[in-house]
């Protein structure tokens, strides 16, 4: 099978810091509630995810807006009323964003980029800073085995690089601290069948890995059918960076300097290296960890995963049947030899008939119902 290492941004949040302060209560109220409002125009963010809710008291923050699909929140807005240097909070959830991008038809860097030209437009006096910031790499058929890994780790055969220090003045590098990794290592699952690695730790501005099973999360939580994955070998390896102010806005302007998705490869993939390196007690390299390092270094080994749009296409999902790519045309044709056509109509019937009376809509049906109603009247 095809090794494949696909890029990502999973979840994002920033913060606007406005220069002053200290206006009046007032004031600050109505220049909050004046960019979340630009902020929604701008994107379409209503034509998005169409439920807006208000918001109160939420991680310091007295009042904002979020957006919700079947329960689920896509993306908020916070600010204080009282504490004004907590400035404009918008956050989006890893569905959320994955959903306004493909739905706004721009790419991760037009957006960062776009943020600064609206509030230059707008005349809002402040800047820009990422708070979090999740990178994922997606690692395809690389034949990954979390045990072996973990046991390794703690063998010490392999090990994760130390983290550069935040006060690296590198201007690529924006790391908190160097951290004792391998005292940090927990794990999801039985002793024999590791399924998540948990490193490092979530706690103050510092950055923390994921690596787990991304096949099993999908499909156990519904998110993708089987056949729709580009392979049951899938595992991801996403790191979790926060910010304080300074460097958050060194980050912030660091990724508005990145003008293609090629740039932006190589950037993403360098902060992947600089945070967590799977390396030998010899310092080499693991394979993936390779591949990552190619990529940095201008290879064209990885991709940019392409945000999956959830707006349904009836061609489009016509014509993937059709194609024999779907697992249910498998299943006709067995149903078809051994027990006839017959059993054909009668196994499709009985999928009507759940459909209309067991089936529950997930969540990329109600975005399309919503998007459908929406368009329609």
């Amino acid at each position: 099978m095809e090794k494949r290492i696909e890029l990502r941004v999973d979840q994002l949040s920033l913060t606007f810091k406005f220069e002053d302060e200290n206006v009046a209560y007032d004031k600050h109220v109505q220049r909050c509630e004046a960019m979340i409002k630009d902020l929604i125009v701008e994107y379409s963010l209503e034509k998005i995810f169409i439920s807006l809710e208000k918001l109160q008291g939420r991680n310091g923050y007295t009042f904002g807006y979020r957006f919700v699909v079947d329960n689920q929140e896509m993306m908020s807005f916070g600010y204080s009323d009282k504490l004004q240097n907590m400035g404009l909070f918008v956050e989006f959830k890893a569905t959320g964003l994955e959903e306004f991008l493909a739905r706004s038809e721009i790419d991760f860097v037009k957006f960062i980029q776009g943020l600064n030209k609206l509030t230059r437009a707008q005349g809002y006096q402040g800047k820009w800073k990422i708070t979090r910031y999740d990178i994922a790499a997606d690692l395809f058929n690389y034949g990954i085995d979390l045990t072996r890994i973990h046991n390794k780790i703690v063998k010490g055969t392999v090990k994760f690089q130390k983290l550069s220090k935040r006060g690296d003045t590198t201007i690529d590098k924006y790391i908190d601290r160097a951290l004792d990794i391998e005292n940090r290592v927990k794990y999801v699952g039985s002793g024999d069948k590791i399924e998540t690695l948990y490193v490092g730790t979530r706690k103050w501005k510092s950055s923390f890995l994921r690596f787990y099973n991304k096949y099993l999360d999908v499909i156990d939580k519904g998110k993708k059918a089987e056949d729709k994955c580009f392979s049951s070998d899938w595992y991801r390896y996403e790191i979790e960076l926060k910010f304080d102010v300074t460097s958050g806005t060194s980050f912030f302007e660091a990724v508005s300097r990145v003008k293609t998705e090629e740039d932006f490869k190589v950037f993403h993939a360098k902060q992947i290296l600089d945070n967590f390196r799977l390396v030998t007690y010899r310092g080499n390299d693991v394979s993936f960890i390779g591949d990552i390092a190619k990529i940095a270094s201008g290879g064209d080994f990885g991709h940019i995963s392409a945000n999956e749009s959830r707006s349904f296409e009836l061609d489009k999902s016509k014509q993937y049947f059709i194609s024999g790519k779907s697992g249910i045309q498998s299943l006709i044709y067995k149903i078809k030899k051994t027990e006839g056509f017959d059993a054909v109509l009668d196994f499709l019937n009985d999928m009507l008939e759940y459909q209309e009376k067991e089936y529950k809509p997930n969540q990329s049906d109600v975005l399309y119902e919503r998007r459908y109603n929406s368009d329609t009247f």
